[in-house]
């Protein structure tokens, strides 16, 4: 599937509940980390992690003439919840980034985060 296949299930929506469910649609697939890095790989798999879900987002949205900019933060997973048995672990303590959105609504940017299912 193409972004383009993908927006045409939105085509007959107003702009804004089109807005809202193209994210409502990304944000409900299944969390994975895993290698697909196009948004038509991960339209195949429909399983994505925080980078591809906000790349495919970006992708939407930049061809439906929002403006949109992909941002990074940093953080460690000890520094939020995990069971103790796993909070000495290697990835646990090292740096990672997570990924997400800011768009243009209103001459005011606003953060999108389409990461897990709410």
């Amino acid at each position: 599937m193409t972004v383009d296949q993908f927006l045409d299930t939105f085509k007959d929506l107003d702009p804004v509940t089109q807005r809202i469910r193209i994210f409502e649609t990304v944000r409900d697939f299944p969390y994975q980390i895993n290698g697909k890095k196009t948004p038509e790989e991960l339209l195949e798999t429909k399983e994505w992690y925080c980078a591809s879900k906000h790349r495919l987002l970006k992708a939407c949205y930049d061809q439906l003439w929002y403006e949109t900019t992909m941002c990074f933060t940093p953080f460690m997973f000890r520094d939020i919840y995990l069971p103790a048995q796993l909070k000495d672990r290697w990835l646990a303590n090292k740096k990672i980034y997570h990924t997400f959105l800011w768009m243009k609504m209103n001459e005011r940017w606003i953060t999108i985060d389409a990461t897990f299912h709410p």
